[in-house]
C-alpha cells in the first residue's frame, strides 16, 4: 500500500526531440519492509529528483523529524541515527 502524493510532471525532451526513457514522470519510493512501498514526502522526492537530475549520488534529508541519507547508486535509504536501511525505487506516475 502506498501513500497519495501530489504528482508532478518532470517529462522533459531529450535534444533531437524523443521524450527521454528516463525522464518520463515518476516519483521516488521507500519500501515499507513487508512487500509494500510508501511515497516519499513531496519535499523530500523533488530534492531526490533535483540531486539525480543534477548527477548527485546522495542526499541528506529529514522525513517525520528522522534524519536520512539517500543513495541513488546503492538505491537505499538510511536513517543516520539508528542505521536502518531500506530499499527505495522509482516508480512511473
Amino acid at each position: 500500500k502506498s501513500r497519495k502524493i501530489q504528482e508532478v510532471d518532470v517529462t522533459s525532451f531529450a535534444a533531437d526531440g524523443e521524450e527521454a526513457e528516463e525522464e518520463k514522470p515518476y516519483k521516488w519510493q521507500v519500501s515499507n519492509g513487508k512487500g509494500g512501498w510508501w511515497d516519499f514526502p513531496p519535499e523530500v522526492d523533488s530534492k531526490v529528483k533535483e540531486a539525480k537530475g543534477a548527477g548527485l549520488t546522495v542526499v541528506t534529508c529529514s522525513i517525520r523529524g528522522q534524519p536520512y541519507e539517500v543513495d541513488l547508486n546503492k538505491m537505499h535509504q538510511k536513517n543516520t541515527k539508528t542505521g536502518t536501511k531500506r530499499e527505495i525505487r522509482m516508480c512511473p506516475i
